[in-house]
């Protein structure tokens, strides 16, 4: 298998909707960022002829509920939960 399908395969292991790309960065599936997908199943199907691998932005969504007991605020607590979700 390819190194650019192993790559889309591994970005969608971590939770990130994939999609193959054109040189010129357009969608090069049918239906643009509608399939963008973490199925890895799909991927090679849809990475056959892809120069490029998008990731669609904006279609995962995170809460985060705080509750601080003891009225110290220490940093952002949003982000290192993000970060941690992804390992990075």
């Amino acid at each position: 298998m390819n190194d650019l399908i192993e790559q889309a395969k591994s970005i969608a292991r971590r939770g990130l909707p994939v999609l193959p790309c054109l040189p010129d960065k357009r969608p090069a599936c049918e239906h643009g960022l509608l399939e963008a997908t973490t199925d890895l199943g799909r991927i090679p199907r849809l990475f056959r002829s892809a120069a490029l691998i998008g990731v669609r932005t904006g279609v995962i969504e995170f809460e985060v509920f705080l509750i601080n007991t003891n009225g110290v605020m220490r940093g952002a607590l949003g982000f290192p939960l993000f970060g941690g979700a992804f390992g990075w």
